[in-house]
């Protein structure tokens, strides 16, 4: 209301123009009424937006819309305005509600008049949900309404993603020989989307063939090469890789380049492999290249699906215009191709200053390197499993394909009527896992000296005989064959080498196997060849003796109680190295103990023995000491030593008495310097007897002599305990002590059970320690100016006993003497050697008499002086004859001088001459 009774409208608007236009108003509260007439005329104005009068509905994959979409212009009342100023271009774009779909043709129109119209467009992925979005400069973007694609029928095959491998997800895969593999072909239409069809589908197999084709290029500033990629009649090229390399003709400068390549008529990018240079020092060199272009695929993958699963390789020698063709019109296009003969260009920029090392040209060198696929022939490798399988909803599977023979790569080829073929990928096939081996050299003959003169040799295979380039180890090991055909298992250790093999690229050599024992009459040998789960017996092979190489024993010796003869005597015999006995006449073997039984025992009896027919007897060995574990050596001149199984000597019964702790040098009436004698009770091989009962006794045996010589000794008696103690079959004695000195005294042990008597070495038993020097013996009479006969002088204990312990030396003078001034020549200082100085060079000069003094060097000992010694001149000699008598000693003594004899009596030392 406008407050005055009436109601005002102020932005009306009607959008299309026309005549007669009325316009009612009606009211609840009072009766309604209609205007006048009146006319609606377009505005002259340019249109303000877009609008889509015409939507795709129901399309098919890959095929241009039924009904292409139709755009034209309006004013702000929508009413379609023609275009009298610039023509806007419309560009559309395709919407899904997920679809990974691509839009195909022209996606942009240039409006004509009043409207802007598409021709081409569609859609590969079949789906729903689509719509198209259309934008102009200036308009705001409208939308069609939502359609859908459905597929398109039948029209090729797909085998790309059989041969994925799902692991990382790389274009490949591998196939072991035998192995059961997998493949689903799937029928698609002409926008890779799966057609449920149910038509029958085979598969085959093609061997794939690798080629190296290498073609000039030459030119001036540039060159041009045909490169020939064609392959036989009814091959499929698989890949084709190209590289370039260009000569330094003059490469080197910043502005001295290559400056494009193109394969195919395809231009390379930089990056693509492509590097354009240039390269320093590449001038002037024409022996040397550089390689511009680096295996750049040729052979490239032409999906005609947007998720890329219906693909097939080709050459590519142009580039897919979406605005004009669609993915499959592209890929039956490219298939038409004859690309038998590929352009491939080469240019430089201007700067490049060629030199005449290469004709002032352009020279290059173009390598096409080449895989291309043929049906397998007879022969060859061969695919097994289902050859054929009806479609289900799009998909032929066909499970448990095998390809027998390893090596090489393969491609299989699906096919179906009425479609375009499929081809997988390049597969290699490899040998599968080990299941079978076969031994292809069989062993040759040996002797018991040499190794199987051939070696045997064993391959791996798998299921399908393909060798296995395996590592795995191989077993050998020996059979007997008797004479009956049976198999046994050999003796340990008749096999030696390399029983063991660790196959090298599938094949296994035993090259060093020895079979030792000769061949028995009527038997042969074979060997037992295994690997994991596998086994094989090779061919039967003999071994023959050969020449004498060790000598050992044939018969073993046999232990037995210390010192007696062997239970079993050996026999010693020639054997070659495998220990096969060779029958020699004539030679002489020698026995020795070659390893102790853990003491050292000594070997009695005769040691030598004659061979005779190929053996060697011995008949009285024996070993003295008990031990375990001995072995004898067996030697013979031109043969190895051997030696013999271990052997024991075992303890025997007791037989004899062993002083094994021998008296030492002692101290008259002291105990017998320590440790005191020990006696053992031995069997015959001085092994002590250990579980001896009895008693044993010591006395002397033996007196000794004094230790002055010329002093007649006083008898020893042997005090202390004079029965030992039995500990382990050995006596102790300890206390023992000798009451008289004398030098050899022997001591004999007697047994009860009676045993032979042991004898003690001799030893010594002297005085204690020195106090005093004793003239022990010095001559009455003596020549002037001649040695004087020996002095002896003794270092004496407190009871006159010689001590033998006592170092040091005496010193003789002289003392008084008639006529006085007499003196002593020579050496005049002696060494005490077991307790007595000898003088023996003392000289005087002149006659006369004549006493001597002694005295310890150090003054230690009480000095002592001799008796007077007459000496006498140009004496011819004297003698003395003395007898004992009750009141001492009487003797005459005769002295002769200048022919006249002299005679004198003494009486108890009263000399009476007359």
């Amino acid at each position: 209301s406008d407050g005055g009774g009436g109601v005002r409208f102020t932005n009306l608007n009607i959008n299309v123009p026309a005549k007669d236009y009325r316009i009612s108003f009606v009211s609840t509260l009072v009766v309604g009424d209609t205007s006048e007439p009146f006319t609606i005329v377009l505005n002259p104005a340019a249109p303000t937006g877009i609008r889509v009068v015409c939507s795709p509905v129901n399309e098919t994959a890959a095929v241009a819309f039924a009904r292409q979409p139709v755009v034209d212009f309006v004013d702000k009342g929508g009413n379609r305005r023609h275009l009298t100023g610039p023509t806007p271009e419309v560009a559309v774009e395709l919407l899904s509600s997920g679809a990974n779909a691509t839009l195909t043709g022209r996606a942009a129109s240039v409006g004509r008049g009043d409207a802007a119209s598409y021709t081409n467009l569609a859609v590969d992925k079949a789906g729903g949900g689509y719509y198209l979005k259309f934008s102009a400069p200036q308009y705001t973007s409208v939308y069609s309404s939502v359609f859908s694609v459905v597929p398109s029928g039948a029209a090729a095959l797909s085998i790309r993603s059989a041969f994925t491998d799902a692991a990382s997800g790389a274009s490949s895969r591998v196939v072991a020989g035998g192995e059961a593999f997998e493949v689903d072909v799937f029928v698609v239409d002409r926008g890779g989307n799966a057609a449920n069809d149910t038509r029958q589908v085979s598969v085959e197999l093609w061997r794939n063939y690798e080629e190296t084709r290498t073609f000039p290029c030459v030119g001036n500033g540039g060159c041009t090469a045909l490169v020939n990629a064609t392959v036989p009649q009814g091959a499929r090229l698989v890949a084709a890789t190209a590289s370039i390399s260009v000569r330094c003709t003059d490469l080197d400068h910043p502005s001295e380049y290559v400056s494009a390549v193109s394969v195919a008529s395809v231009p390379i990018p930089s990056g693509s492999g492509f590097a354009p240079g240039p390269w320093p020092g590449c001038a002037r060199a024409c022996g040397e290249t550089r390689e511009v272009l680096a295996g750049y695929d040729i052979v490239q993958d032409i999906c005609w699906s947007t998720d890329d699963t219906a693909c097939a390789r080709a050459i590519v020698a142009d580039v897919w215009d979406r605005g004009q063709q669609t993915r499959w019109d592209f890929y039956q296009a490219v298939l038409a191709q004859a690309n038998s003969e590929l352009p491939v260009v080469v240019e430089a920029t201007p700067e490049v200053n060629f030199h005449p090392c290469d004709g002032h040209f352009l020279s290059a060198d173009v390598t096409l390197r080449m895989e291309y696929a043929t049906p397998v022939g007879a022969g060859d490798a061969a695919l097994s499993g289902p050859a054929t399988a009806a479609a289900s909803e799009g998909v032929a599977s066909f499970g448990g394909l095998r390809v027998d023979k390893s090596g090489g790569r393969y491609t299989i080829k699906a096919s179906a009527s009425g479609m375009v073929p499929a081809y997988s990928f390049a597969f290699p096939v490899v040998p599968g896992p080990v299941s079978n081996f076969a031994v292809i050299v069989q062993p040759g003959n040996g002797t018991g000296a040499s190794p199987l003169a051939t070696a045997t040799v064993v391959d791996l295979y798998d299921s399908q005989l393909n060798t296995v380039d395996s590592n795995l180890f191989v077993n050998a090991s020996l059979l007997v064959e008797a004479s009956g055909g049976g198999l046994s298992a050999a003796q340990a250790g008749a096999l030696t080498g390399t029983a063991a093999v660790r196959a090298v690229n599938g094949r296994a050599v035993f090259t060093d196997l020895f079979v030792g024992p000769v061949s028995a009459a009527g038997e042969a040998y074979r060997l037992n060849i295994t690997s994991g789960m596998s086994w094989a017996v090779t061919d039967r092979f003999y071994v023959s003796l050969g020449p004498a190489h060790t000598v050992g024993a044939s018969t073993q010796p046999a232990g037995a109680v210390g010192g007696a003869p062997l239970g079993t005597q050996p026999v010693a015999a020639p054997f070659d190295m495998s220990g096969n006995l060779v029958r020699l006449n004539g030679s002489t073997v020698t026995v020795f103990i070659e390893k102790n039984g853990g003491v050292v025992g000594a070997l009695s009896g005769d040691t030598t023995a004659l061979m005779v027919d190929g053996e060697a007897a011995f008949t009285d060995l024996g070993i003295d000491r008990a031990g375990e574990g001995y072995t004898l050596g067996f030697s013979m001149e031109g043969l190895l030593p051997g030696e013999s199984a271990p052997f024991d000597i075992v303890l025997g019964s007791a037989s004899q008495l062993i002083v094994t702790r021998q008296p030492r040098q002692s101290t008259k009436g002291q105990l017998l310097a320590a440790p005191q004698p020990a006696v053992a009770v031995a069997d015959a091989g001085g092994n002590t007897v250990t579980g001896f009962v009895g008693t044993l006794e010591v006395q002397i045996h033996q007196q000794g002599s004094h230790p002055v010589p010329g002093v007649t000794p006083v008898p020893a008696t042997l005090l202390g305990t004079t029965s030992g103690y039995l500990f382990e079959g050995v006596f102790y004695f300890w206390d023992l002590r000798v009451d008289q000195v004398g030098s050899g005294i022997v001591l004999n042990f007697t047994s009860s059970p009676a045993l032979p008597v042991a004898l003690s070495d001799p030893f010594s038993v002297y005085g204690g320690d020195a106090v005093a020097l004793s003239v022990v013996s010095v001559a009455a009479y003596a020549k002037a100016s001649v040695a004087l006969p020996s002095v002896l002088v003794a270092a004496v204990d407190a009871n006159g006993d010689v001590d033998a312990n006592h170092q040091g030396a005496v010193s003789v003078s002289a003392a008084a003497s008639s006529p006085p001034g007499l003196q002593l020549q020579a050496t005049q200082s002696r060494a005490f050697s077991t307790g007595v100085a000898s003088f023996t060079d003392l000289v005087v000069a002149s006659t006369g008499v004549l006493s001597l003094n002694f005295t310890a060097d150090g003054g230690d000992l009480l000095h002592v002086s001799s008796g007077g010694v007459e000496l006498v001149d140009a004496w011819t000699g004297w003698w003395k004859l003395w007898w004992p008598v009750p009141s001492g000693e009487h003797g005459l003594v005769m002295r002769s001088k200048g022919g006249l004899v002299e005679a004198s009596w003494e009486m108890g030392g009263d000399p009476m001459t007359f």
